[in-house]
């Protein structure tokens, strides 16, 4: 290599360097068999097509600093490379724990390995069959990954002298991941166990030792590693520090990964979220205002789409309903109909929205507000039907012989007498259903999810009502030692839920006046 690479030419020069190696371990892996071949092109397109190259590019800098030694330059670089194997390692298995469906803006590979599956008709679970070829491919980066290093070209003195960083970044990170996800199962808000996991799972492997890596290789003296290494430290739990941050509060659509519910005990302790509550440094901040968007903008679509179908049901049914002998059949079909979706159980519901829209978008991992409104629907018509019918039957034949008598039309007899001279039933029986369906917990789970942000667009990105947001209170405290707050913020949202209701109440009153029929004099 004639040219030194400066440090921002070194993803680009990484990314020949992989393209490379695994152009080279082709023909090997087609021997195996076709099932393989596809399976390390799910490896292929996680490496190739994204990420920083943090990694190689702080052990290229690792290697500058100390001199370069008497290295080739090229062989460094391959050396520097291997350590994007190892991250997909990491992220591949990391994806597996946390359930993740997309990752860098793309389907995770397990999620990508389970639509494979599905689209190719293979037998068994196709869940079960992305979770196990996931992990196998991430077996294989890890492989991949000590291979390219030890076949990267570099002189035997300058392995030795690696060894030692090479041998504990893999440890680190795999044990980090370990004391996280056992600090979760723990319920721990230990801040010293949260500062562990932020050391070892990542700031160790993203900072500090690739730094170290790259100046052993360069024959560095300790006294300069050990500078390296305590830069790396604080600069990688930095990092570690903001990426929770992003995990926790992050725009998916900038991301390019979906936020979690409110992070593992440790990813909390880590963000300021249980750390302040845990040791009493002050108060854990936080609040409902997500939930109660995501309560409105849901329950708006699915009041939009509710009241209509079943004010045009009721009209049908006690209009139209017995004029011959086949509207009576359908009549009483439909009012069977709405007898089963009354008993529907709510999340047999969700489930219902959640599968279709699955089906409609070829999408396993499709979740947003949409969804759930539609699940909600599915709850709402027959409260809507009930009522309005019952109250379109108590208005008088009187009052449609009277207006028929005038001339005037069906149609426009219901519109101008009939539903007027009803509409305060009528409102008052949309506002129970809204508030039927407003506290709903399981179809919004399974619809829309759970999110700590924002988010007003309910055709897009996961929603949090207020529902889910006392029941994610309850269950995972932001401080299971301090579960108090977490308590506190529950009955908060029931509050702010009674409130809702009672708006709705005034709401449907103040409708159902000025609607009304106007009596006369």
């Amino acid at each position: 290599m004639q040219n030194i690479p400066e440090l921002a030419d070194i993803p680009g020069a990484v990314r020949e360097e992989l393209a490379a190696f695994l152009d080279q371990r082709r023909e090997q892996v087609a021997a195996i068999g076709a099932p393989v071949t596809k399976a390390v092109s799910f490896l292929e397109s996680f490496v190739l097509d994204g990420g920083k190259r943090v990694r190689p590019t702080y052990a290229w800098a690792g290697y500058l600093a100390a001199g370069r030694g008497e290295e080739d330059p090229e062989a460094m670089l391959r050396a520097a490379a291997s350590l994007e194997f190892i991250q997909a390692c990491a992220l591949i298995h990391d994806d597996i724990i946390d359930a993740s469906n997309t990752r860098r803006g793309n389907p995770t590979v397990h999620r990508g390995v389970e639509k494979l599956h599905r689209e190719s008709g293979y037998l068994g679970d196709p869940e079960f069959f992305g979770t196990s070829v996931a992990i196998l491919v991430g077996d294989l980066a890890l492989v991949y990954a000590e291979d390219m290093f030890q076949d990267s070209g570099l002189s035997a003195a300058a392995l030795h002298r690696a060894r030692s960083p090479w041998r504990g970044m893999r440890t680190e990170v795999i044990g980090g991941q370990l004391l996280d996800i056992s600090l979760e199962a723990a319920g721990s808000e230990s801040v010293e166990l949260a500062n562990s996991v932020n050391r070892y799972k990542t700031a160790a492997y993203t900072i500090e030792r690739p730094l170290h890596l790259g100046a052993s290789i360069a024959g560095a003296s300790e006294e300069l590693i050990a500078a390296f290494r305590g830069y790396g430290q604080d600069i990688g739990i930095a990092y570690q520090l903001r990426d929770d941050q992003l995990g926790v509060f992050g725009d998916p659509a900038v991301t390019g990964k979906p936020v979690v519910a409110g992070g593992s005990p440790a990813r909390r302790s880590a963000t300021g979220l249980g750390v302040a509550a845990a040791a009493g440094e002050g108060p854990v901040y936080g609040g409902a205002y997500h939930a109660i968007v995501g309560t409105l903008v849901i329950t708006f679509w699915a009041t939009v789409m509710s009241v209509p179908i079943g004010l045009l049901t009721a009209i049908y049914l006690t209009e139209y309903g017995g004029a011959t002998r086949i509207s009576r059949a359908i009549a009483k079909t439909i009012t069977f109909l709405v007898d089963v979706m009354t008993g529907i159980p709510s999340i047999v519901a969700g489930l219902f929205a959640a599968a279709f829209f699955v089906q409609i978008l070829d999408d396993p991992s499709a979740r947003f507000g949409f969804i759930a409104s539609v699940a909600l629907s599915v709850l709402m018509i027959p409260t809507v039907v009930r009522s309005a019918e019952e109250m379109l039957r108590i208005v008088p034949n009187e009052l449609r012989e009277a207006s028929y008598a005038l001339g005037v039309r069906k149609w426009r007899t219901i519109v101008k007498v009939v539903i007027p001279t009803a509409i305060s039933g009528i409102s008052s029986g949309v506002t129970l259903a809204i508030a039927r369906v407003i506290g709903e917990t399981a179809p919004i789970l399974v619809t829309a999810g759970f999110v700590t942000t924002i988010n007003w667009n309910a055709f897009s990105g996961w929603m949090t009502t207020l529902p889910t947001y006392i029941y994610y209170q309850i269950m995972t405290p932001t401080s299971p030692t301090s579960p108090q707050i977490s308590e506190g913020r529950a009955w908060s949202a029931a509050l702010i839920l009674i409130v809702v209701v009672m708006l709705l109440n005034l709401a449907a009153r103040l409708i159902a006046r000025i609607f009304a029929p106007k009596s006369g004099r």
